[in-house]
């Protein structure tokens, strides 16, 4: 099973604001809700590679506040 640790950095917007979501130094995407980051994710590394299914594998999402 692949791990996949990714930090949430919070954002604040013109409207309401969201989560940033990084591998590392490298943003991946963007969730308005923490509890969304996860399938977030998912959802953006089965558009990168659509050939795999992400949905195994063990995502863990780190705030920093």
């Amino acid at each position: 099973m692949k791990i996949l640790t990714i930090t949430a950095r919070r954002w604040e917007g013109a409207y309401e604001g969201g989560w940033e979501l990084y591998d590392g130094d490298h943003i991946l995407t963007q969730v308005a809700r923490l509890e969304d980051a996860r399938q977030q994710v998912i959802d953006y590394l089965d558009t990168v590679d659509p050939k795999m299914s992400h949905d195994g594998w063990d995502i863990r999402i780190a705030s920093t506040l």
